[in-house]
C-alpha cells in the first residue's frame, strides 16, 4: 500500500475538526505495557483494553484476533455502536510487536471516532482513514504509531540477507511527527522526555 504526505494544511484542518468533535480530556502519551507480548492472545486483549480506557471507553471490551486479511489489509474492525469491539489483526504482523500496537491503535481510534460522529459515506474512506491515523496522535498513542508506521527488519534468503520495510498507516512518517511536535508543543509537554520510547528521536 501506498502512503501518502498530506500538506501541513490539510493535517492542521483534519486535528482542528478532531479537537471540535472528540471529547476534551488532557494529552498524556500512552505508554505500553513493558511485557507486552503479540504473541501471547491474552497479553494483546489486555493490551487493548487498557488502550480504550485511556481514551475514555470505559466498559468496552475488545476481542483481538489473528487472521490472514484480504489485499494487504492490516486490520479491520466492525464498527458500531456496541460495547464489545472485535479487532482482527493480520496474523503475518504478530512477531511485530510495534506494528501490532499500531494496528490496535488505528482500530480502537476507528471506534473512537465512530462513537463520536466523525466518520465519512464511502466515497470517502481514504479520508476517513486520514482521520484515524492523525487521531491515534491526537489520543495519545503516537509512541504506537511512530514506532510501528515504518519498521525496518532482514530476512535470511538462502545465502542472503534481504532487507524488509514494513508500513503500516496510510499517511507517511514525517506526517505523523508534524502531528506529534504539534500537539506536544501547543500541550505544553517535552518533546525530549519522551523521545526514550520512540525508535527515532524527534526534536
Amino acid at each position: 500500500m501506498e502512503q501518502v504526505n498530506l500538506k501541513t494544511e490539510k493535517i492542521e484542518e483534519i486535528l482542528d475538526v478532531l479537537e471540535k468533535k472528540l471529547p476534551k480530556r488532557e494529552f498524556n502519551l500512552y505508554i505500553p505495557s513493558s511485557d507486552f507480548n503479540p504473541k501471547d492472545i491474552i497479553s494483546i486483549q489486555k493490551e487493548a483494553n487498557k488502550m480504550m480506557k485511556h481514551i475514555g471507553l470505559d466498559g468496552y471490551i475488545a476481542t483481538i484476533t489473528y487472521e490472514k486479511t484480504k489485499d494487504g489489509t492490516a486490520g479491520y474492525i466492525n464498527l458500531n455502536y456496541d460495547k464489545e469491539v472485535w479487532i482482527t489483526v493480520d496474523k503475518g504482523s504478530n512477531h511485530l510487536k510495534w506494528k501490532v500496537l499500531a494496528i490496535m491503535a488505528h482500530e480502537i481510534c476507528h471506534k473512537y471516532l465512530y462513537i463520536n460522529g466523525v466518520h465519512f459515506p464511502k466515497p470517502f474512506d481514504n479520508l476517513l482513514e486520514w482521520y484515524t491515523d492523525l487521531a491515534t496522535i491526537y489520543v495519545g498513542f503516537a509512541i504506537l504509531t511512530l514506532n510501528g508506521c515504518k519498521i525496518q527488519s532482514e530476512s535470511r534468503y538462502h545465502e542472503r540477507i534481504i532487507a524488509i520495510t514494513h508500513l503500516t498507516g496510510y499517511l507517511e512518517k514525517s506526517n505523523f511527527e508534524y502531528a506529534y511536535l504539534r500537539l506536544m508543543t501547543s500541550q505544553k509537554k517535552s518533546v525530549i522526555r519522551y523521545n526514550r520510547y520512540l525508535s527515532d528521536k524527534i526534536g
